[in-house]
């Protein structure tokens, strides 16, 4: 359920998770701007970072990383970006994680208090995390989109970066949004792409991701992104 507030900081009732992605996508869409399925954190150094992707895909996975090395939470499962600008809107609301990925990845985050529901889209039972539990103080509203992330996951115990082609980059957007035809490397040709492959080993996946928004912010180049932990 989604407590949908107006007044006062207090929840004037509650509607199904989906039900309320699906009305907000319909409002806010429109000309210039697009709904994309994603996630999407802000660096400490304000870099928009956006993870677009299908349910199951390490969205959540990856942001959760992002998190714990210093990001701002945006969403989870929605963003709206317009294409002029390339400013994003954020839907910040509680992360959905499976009792499985917890159990792997994430197993500091068992004793967090949570809800449950039975997700839509492949019928797994997921626990409801509030991020200001979880990170209090850092959630924004907005920023503009610097880089695109995709998760993938292997079976190696090490985690590794690889740079994304300009035309990974609109296909990864084009596929997870509302009107994929307005998405184009003319529009995005200032926006780099990462694949980031995660491990099974936590502490290693932790590691790379810092090493990335090390890399990606400091002053070291591109090439020091070419790296396996």
């Amino acid at each position: 359920m989604t407590s949908v507030t107006f007044y006062e900081n207090k929840p004037v009732y509650a509607i199904p998770r989906v039900h309320f992605g699906r009305l907000a996508m319909l409002l806010l869409d429109g000309p210039g701007r697009i709904c994309i399925h994603g996630a999407m954190v802000r660096s400490p150094h304000h870099a928009g970072l956006l993870i677009p992707g299908s349910s199951g895909g390490g969205k959540t996975s990856l942001c959760i990383y992002l998190m714990e090395c210093g990001c701002y939470l945006l969403s989870d499962e929605m963003v709206w970006l317009n294409l002029g600008s390339l400013k994003c809107l954020g839907y910040p609301r509680r992360l959905g994680l499976t009792e499985d990925c917890i159990a792997t990845w994430f197993p500091r985050l068992a004793a967090v208090p949570h809800s449950q529901y039975i997700s839509i889209y492949h019928g797994k039972r997921k626990l409801l995390l509030d991020p200001e539990d979880l990170w209090p103080g850092r959630i924004e509203m907005e920023s503009d989109l610097t880089y695109i992330l995709k998760p993938s996951f292997w079976d190696s115990g090490g985690a590794d970066i690889r740079r994304m082609t300009k035309r990974e980059v609109v296909e990864s957007l084009a596929s997870n949004c509302s009107r994929p035809m307005d998405v184009s490397g003319q529009r995005l040709k200032n926006v780099q792409g990462y694949r980031i492959l995660l491990g099974t080993d936590s502490s290693r996946n932790t590691r790379c991701v810092g090493d990335f928004l090390d890399a990606c912010l400091g002053p070291q180049s591109d090439a020091n992104l070419s790296h396996r932990t």
